[in-house]
Protein backbone atom coordinates (compact mmCIF):
# COMPACT_ATOMS: atom_id res chain seq x y z
CA UNK A 1 0.00 0.00 0.00
CA UNK A 2 1.38 3.51 -0.55
CA UNK A 3 2.23 6.28 2.09
CA UNK A 4 -0.93 8.34 2.37
CA UNK A 5 -1.08 11.61 0.59
CA UNK A 6 0.53 14.49 3.32
CA UNK A 7 -2.26 17.62 2.88
CA UNK A 8 -2.00 20.88 4.48
CA UNK A 9 -4.59 23.14 4.18
CA UNK A 10 -4.46 26.93 3.62
CA UNK A 11 -7.77 28.29 5.11
CA UNK A 12 -9.68 26.88 7.82
CA UNK A 13 -13.32 28.35 7.25
CA UNK A 14 -16.17 26.13 7.01
CA UNK A 15 -15.73 24.34 4.18
CA UNK A 16 -12.32 22.90 5.94
CA UNK A 17 -14.32 20.89 8.13
CA UNK A 18 -15.74 18.97 5.44
CA UNK A 19 -12.57 18.06 3.80
CA UNK A 20 -10.80 17.48 7.34
CA UNK A 21 -14.09 14.85 8.04
CA UNK A 22 -12.76 13.79 4.37
CA UNK A 23 -9.35 13.00 5.23
CA UNK A 24 -10.13 11.59 8.45
CA UNK A 25 -12.36 8.60 6.85
CA UNK A 26 -9.70 7.66 4.19
CA UNK A 27 -6.94 5.49 4.46
CA UNK A 28 -4.98 7.64 1.60
CA UNK A 29 -4.08 10.92 3.14
CA UNK A 30 -3.29 12.69 6.36
CA UNK A 31 -3.79 16.51 7.35
CA UNK A 32 -0.29 17.27 8.51
CA UNK A 33 -0.38 21.03 8.80
CA UNK A 34 -3.22 24.08 8.76
CA UNK A 35 -2.62 27.72 8.05
CA UNK A 36 -5.34 30.62 8.37
CA UNK A 37 -4.52 34.15 8.49
CA UNK A 38 -6.91 34.24 11.47
CA UNK A 39 -3.58 32.49 13.51
CA UNK A 40 -5.84 31.67 17.02
CA UNK A 41 -8.60 30.11 14.37
CA UNK A 42 -5.92 27.63 12.82
CA UNK A 43 -4.51 26.85 16.27
CA UNK A 44 -8.04 25.87 17.29
CA UNK A 45 -7.82 23.80 13.82
CA UNK A 46 -4.97 22.08 14.41
CA UNK A 47 -5.60 20.94 17.97
CA UNK A 48 -8.76 19.85 16.98
CA UNK A 49 -7.13 18.01 13.94
CA UNK A 50 -4.22 16.91 15.31
CA UNK A 51 -2.38 18.23 13.20
CA UNK A 52 0.38 21.10 13.33
CA UNK A 53 -0.58 25.09 12.29
CA UNK A 54 2.02 27.24 10.40
CA UNK A 55 2.54 30.80 10.95
CA UNK A 56 2.46 31.90 6.87
CA UNK A 57 1.15 30.53 3.46
CA UNK A 58 4.62 30.51 2.30
CA UNK A 59 6.31 28.17 5.41
CA UNK A 60 3.26 25.94 4.72
CA UNK A 61 4.30 25.54 1.18
CA UNK A 62 7.95 24.87 2.00
CA UNK A 63 7.35 22.18 4.26
CA UNK A 64 8.91 19.13 3.17
CA UNK A 65 6.92 16.66 4.36
CA UNK A 66 3.97 17.96 2.48
CA UNK A 67 2.82 16.17 -0.42
CA UNK A 68 -0.06 18.31 -1.51
CA UNK A 69 -2.27 21.38 -0.54
CA UNK A 70 -6.17 22.55 -0.32
CA UNK A 71 -6.53 25.93 -0.84
CA UNK A 72 -9.76 26.72 1.16
CA UNK A 73 -9.87 30.64 1.06
CA UNK A 74 -12.03 33.31 0.02
CA UNK A 75 -12.33 33.13 -4.03
CA UNK A 76 -10.54 36.57 -4.44
CA UNK A 77 -7.29 34.50 -3.58
CA UNK A 78 -7.96 30.98 -5.00
CA UNK A 79 -5.65 31.42 -8.02
CA UNK A 80 -2.41 33.41 -6.48
CA UNK A 81 -2.19 30.50 -3.12
CA UNK A 82 -2.82 27.93 -6.16
CA UNK A 83 0.18 29.25 -8.26
CA UNK A 84 2.75 29.71 -5.26
CA UNK A 85 1.55 25.80 -3.95
CA UNK A 86 2.20 24.98 -7.70
CA UNK A 87 5.90 26.82 -7.91
CA UNK A 88 6.80 25.22 -4.58
CA UNK A 89 6.26 21.76 -5.97
CA UNK A 90 2.64 20.91 -4.15
CA UNK A 91 0.10 19.45 -5.92
CA UNK A 92 -3.05 21.54 -5.32
CA UNK A 93 -6.91 21.19 -4.69
CA UNK A 94 -8.40 24.54 -4.87
CA UNK A 95 -12.05 24.95 -4.15
CA UNK A 96 -14.29 26.69 -6.67
CA UNK A 97 -14.79 28.92 -7.94
CA UNK A 98 -11.81 28.38 -8.70
CA UNK A 99 -10.40 31.73 -9.90
CA UNK A 100 -12.15 35.69 -10.13
CA UNK A 101 -11.97 35.59 -14.08
CA UNK A 102 -10.50 34.18 -17.27
CA UNK A 103 -6.97 35.42 -16.52
CA UNK A 104 -6.30 33.87 -13.29
CA UNK A 105 -7.64 30.58 -14.45
CA UNK A 106 -4.81 30.32 -17.63
CA UNK A 107 -2.27 31.58 -15.37
CA UNK A 108 -3.36 28.67 -12.96
CA UNK A 109 -3.59 26.04 -16.07
CA UNK A 110 -0.07 27.50 -17.15
CA UNK A 111 1.58 27.00 -13.46
CA UNK A 112 -0.01 23.58 -13.48
CA UNK A 113 1.61 22.25 -16.69
CA UNK A 114 4.87 23.80 -15.51
CA UNK A 115 5.22 22.28 -12.67
CA UNK A 116 4.42 18.97 -13.82
CA UNK A 117 1.85 18.70 -10.98
CA UNK A 118 -1.71 18.22 -10.34
CA UNK A 119 -3.85 20.93 -10.07
CA UNK A 120 -7.63 19.67 -9.63
CA UNK A 121 -11.52 22.08 -9.17
CA UNK A 122 -12.82 21.35 -6.20
CA UNK A 123 -15.82 20.29 -8.54
CA UNK A 124 -17.45 17.87 -5.88
CA UNK A 125 -20.27 17.30 -7.02
CA UNK A 126 -19.09 15.34 -10.13
CA UNK A 127 -18.00 12.56 -7.97
CA UNK A 128 -21.41 11.77 -6.99
CA UNK A 129 -22.31 8.65 -8.07
CA UNK A 130 -25.51 9.27 -9.00
CA UNK A 131 -24.19 12.01 -10.57
CA UNK A 132 -21.78 10.77 -12.54
CA UNK A 133 -24.57 8.07 -13.52
CA UNK A 134 -26.48 10.46 -15.26
CA UNK A 135 -22.92 12.08 -16.61
CA UNK A 136 -22.55 8.82 -18.03
CA UNK A 137 -26.04 7.93 -19.21
CA UNK A 138 -26.55 11.24 -20.82
CA UNK A 139 -23.06 10.89 -23.16
CA UNK A 140 -23.48 7.62 -23.66
CA UNK A 141 -26.51 8.62 -25.34
CA UNK A 142 -29.36 6.11 -23.39
CA UNK A 143 -31.49 8.70 -22.08
CA UNK A 144 -32.01 9.68 -25.61
CA UNK A 145 -31.98 13.47 -26.58
CA UNK A 146 -31.79 14.91 -23.44
CA UNK A 147 -34.51 18.01 -23.54
CA UNK A 148 -34.71 19.05 -19.99
CA UNK A 149 -31.97 19.13 -17.67
CA UNK A 150 -32.94 20.66 -14.36
CA UNK A 151 -30.90 21.61 -11.47
CA UNK A 152 -32.10 23.15 -8.29
CA UNK A 153 -30.72 24.22 -5.05
CA UNK A 154 -32.88 25.65 -2.30
CA UNK A 155 -31.22 25.61 0.99
CA UNK A 156 -31.93 28.52 3.21
CA UNK A 157 -28.45 29.68 4.95
CA UNK A 158 -28.39 32.10 8.00
CA UNK A 159 -27.10 35.53 7.07
CA UNK A 160 -24.32 35.40 9.68
CA UNK A 161 -23.41 32.31 7.89
CA UNK A 162 -24.06 33.94 3.76
CA UNK A 163 -21.91 36.60 5.14
CA UNK A 164 -18.79 34.20 4.75
CA UNK A 165 -19.02 33.80 1.52
CA UNK A 166 -19.84 35.30 -2.37
CA UNK A 167 -23.11 35.36 -3.26
CA UNK A 168 -25.05 32.79 -4.66
CA UNK A 169 -23.95 33.56 -8.55
CA UNK A 170 -20.38 32.81 -7.69
CA UNK A 171 -20.63 29.95 -4.01
CA UNK A 172 -23.42 28.08 -6.03
CA UNK A 173 -23.94 28.34 -9.73
CA UNK A 174 -20.33 26.85 -10.38
CA UNK A 175 -21.58 23.54 -9.18
CA UNK A 176 -24.79 23.75 -11.64
CA UNK A 177 -22.54 25.06 -14.31
CA UNK A 178 -20.09 22.41 -14.36
CA UNK A 179 -22.65 19.45 -14.06
CA UNK A 180 -24.23 20.95 -17.15
CA UNK A 181 -20.79 21.93 -19.22
CA UNK A 182 -20.66 17.69 -18.06
CA UNK A 183 -23.94 16.48 -19.15
CA UNK A 184 -24.55 18.61 -22.23
CA UNK A 185 -21.91 20.77 -23.38
CA UNK A 186 -21.37 24.49 -23.70
CA UNK A 187 -24.21 26.36 -24.66
CA UNK A 188 -25.43 28.49 -27.19
CA UNK A 189 -27.55 31.31 -24.85
CA UNK A 190 -27.44 32.19 -21.91
CA UNK A 191 -30.12 33.83 -20.35
CA UNK A 192 -30.46 35.09 -16.51
CA UNK A 193 -32.10 36.42 -13.26
CA UNK A 194 -31.06 37.51 -10.27
CA UNK A 195 -33.37 38.68 -7.40
CA UNK A 196 -33.40 41.58 -4.84
CA UNK A 197 -32.02 40.13 -2.08
CA UNK A 198 -34.09 39.13 1.10
CA UNK A 199 -31.08 39.74 3.74
CA UNK A 200 -31.72 42.13 6.37
CA UNK A 201 -28.06 43.62 5.62
CA UNK A 202 -25.92 41.97 3.45
CA UNK A 203 -25.36 43.43 0.36
CA UNK A 204 -25.87 40.11 -1.44
CA UNK A 205 -27.36 38.00 -4.18
CA UNK A 206 -29.23 35.02 -2.49
CA UNK A 207 -31.26 33.91 -5.19
CA UNK A 208 -30.63 33.25 -8.77
CA UNK A 209 -31.77 31.40 -11.88
CA UNK A 210 -29.93 30.32 -15.24
CA UNK A 211 -31.40 29.19 -18.52
CA UNK A 212 -29.05 27.23 -20.86
CA UNK A 213 -29.88 27.00 -24.62
CA UNK A 214 -28.71 24.17 -26.85
CA UNK A 215 -30.09 24.19 -30.04
CA UNK A 216 -32.52 22.74 -31.95
CA UNK A 217 -34.23 21.04 -28.87
CA UNK A 218 -32.64 21.10 -25.25
CA UNK A 219 -32.73 23.37 -22.44
CA UNK A 220 -31.21 23.49 -18.90
CA UNK A 221 -32.83 25.52 -15.96
CA UNK A 222 -30.53 26.41 -13.64
CA UNK A 223 -31.70 27.49 -9.96
CA UNK A 224 -29.72 28.61 -6.51
CA UNK A 225 -31.58 29.93 -3.42
CA UNK A 226 -30.32 30.82 0.03
CA UNK A 227 -33.44 32.38 0.95
CA UNK A 228 -36.02 29.50 1.14
CA UNK A 229 -36.00 25.36 2.15
CA UNK A 230 -38.52 22.84 0.63
CA UNK A 231 -40.35 21.53 3.30
CA UNK A 232 -42.90 20.22 0.67
CA UNK A 233 -43.12 16.65 -0.33
CA UNK A 234 -40.21 15.14 -2.14
CA UNK A 235 -38.63 18.43 -1.38
CA UNK A 236 -36.07 20.18 -4.01
CA UNK A 237 -32.93 20.66 -1.36
CA UNK A 238 -30.73 19.55 -3.98
CA UNK A 239 -31.76 17.89 -7.24
CA UNK A 240 -30.38 17.10 -11.11
CA UNK A 241 -33.13 15.93 -13.36
CA UNK A 242 -32.08 14.57 -16.62
CA UNK A 243 -35.39 13.91 -19.01
CA UNK A 244 -34.52 12.65 -22.26
CA UNK A 245 -36.82 10.80 -25.39
CA UNK A 246 -35.36 8.03 -23.98
CA UNK A 247 -35.47 8.01 -20.74
CA UNK A 248 -34.85 10.01 -17.37
CA UNK A 249 -32.67 9.87 -14.39
CA UNK A 250 -32.43 12.14 -11.28
CA UNK A 251 -30.36 12.35 -8.07
CA UNK A 252 -30.71 14.45 -4.73
CA UNK A 253 -29.27 15.40 -1.37
CA UNK A 254 -32.46 14.22 0.48
CA UNK A 255 -31.24 10.53 -0.21
CA UNK A 256 -29.85 10.76 3.18
CA UNK A 257 -30.56 13.15 5.79
CA UNK A 258 -28.78 13.41 9.22
CA UNK A 259 -28.58 15.61 12.24
CA UNK A 260 -25.20 16.32 11.82
CA UNK A 261 -23.59 19.52 10.38
CA UNK A 262 -20.69 20.74 8.64
CA UNK A 263 -19.12 23.56 6.87
CA UNK A 264 -22.37 26.10 6.01
CA UNK A 265 -25.06 23.89 5.63
CA UNK A 266 -27.83 23.65 8.66
CA UNK A 267 -28.85 20.29 8.06
CA UNK A 268 -26.85 17.01 7.36
CA UNK A 269 -26.89 15.62 3.74
CA UNK A 270 -24.80 12.98 3.45
CA UNK A 271 -24.49 12.41 -0.33
CA UNK A 272 -22.60 16.50 -0.05
CA UNK A 273 -20.82 15.11 2.61
CA UNK A 274 -19.45 11.99 1.00
CA UNK A 275 -18.71 14.03 -2.58
CA UNK A 276 -15.71 15.03 -0.32
CA UNK A 277 -14.04 11.47 0.26
CA UNK A 278 -14.84 10.71 -3.18
CA UNK A 279 -13.27 14.02 -4.70
CA UNK A 280 -10.45 13.72 -2.40
CA UNK A 281 -10.45 9.66 -3.38
CA UNK A 282 -9.65 10.98 -6.94
CA UNK A 283 -7.27 14.15 -5.78
CA UNK A 284 -4.96 11.14 -4.35
CA UNK A 285 -5.58 8.77 -7.48
CA UNK A 286 -4.12 11.81 -9.51
CA UNK A 287 -1.12 12.40 -7.16
CA UNK A 288 0.10 8.62 -7.74
CA UNK A 289 -0.08 8.80 -11.43
CA UNK A 290 -4.00 8.53 -12.41
CA UNK A 291 -4.70 11.76 -13.69
CA UNK A 292 -7.87 9.85 -15.34
CA UNK A 293 -9.50 9.95 -11.97
CA UNK A 294 -10.08 13.56 -12.32
CA UNK A 295 -13.59 13.75 -13.83
CA UNK A 296 -13.67 18.04 -13.59
CA UNK A 297 -10.76 19.50 -15.02
CA UNK A 298 -9.43 23.29 -15.31
CA UNK A 299 -10.77 23.59 -18.78
CA UNK A 300 -14.36 22.56 -17.08
CA UNK A 301 -13.25 25.50 -14.90
CA UNK A 302 -12.95 27.91 -17.64
CA UNK A 303 -16.13 26.38 -19.19
CA UNK A 304 -17.87 27.16 -16.00
CA UNK A 305 -16.45 30.66 -15.71
CA UNK A 306 -18.26 31.37 -19.25
CA UNK A 307 -21.24 30.37 -17.95
CA UNK A 308 -21.26 32.10 -15.17
CA UNK A 309 -19.72 35.52 -16.96
CA UNK A 310 -22.52 35.81 -19.55
CA UNK A 311 -25.18 34.84 -16.72
CA UNK A 312 -24.35 38.02 -14.56
CA UNK A 313 -24.14 39.92 -18.46
CA UNK A 314 -27.84 38.59 -19.20
CA UNK A 315 -29.31 39.62 -15.80
CA UNK A 316 -27.71 42.92 -16.30
CA UNK A 317 -28.79 43.28 -19.73
CA UNK A 318 -32.39 41.53 -19.26
CA UNK A 319 -31.74 39.45 -22.31
CA UNK A 320 -29.90 36.39 -23.37
CA UNK A 321 -26.13 36.43 -24.40
CA UNK A 322 -24.41 34.35 -27.07
CA UNK A 323 -21.67 32.51 -26.00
Amino acid sequence: MSDPVRIGFVGCGMVSELHAAAIARSRDAVLAAVHDADQDLAGRRAELWSCSAVPTADELFARPDLDAVFVLTPTAHHAELARRALVAGKHVLVEKPVATGFAELESLAEAAQTSGRVCMPGHNYAYVPELRRIVRLAREGRLGEVRLLSIVFAIAHEEEVAAHYDGVLRLVMPHHAYLAQAILGAPARVQAGITDSGWESLERDDQCWIALDYPPRSTALLFASLAVDDQSADPWSFVVKALGTAGSATASWRAGVIASTGGSMSTGYAPYEESYEHELDAFCRAVRGDLGAILSTLDDALAAERVLQAAAQAASLGRAVSL
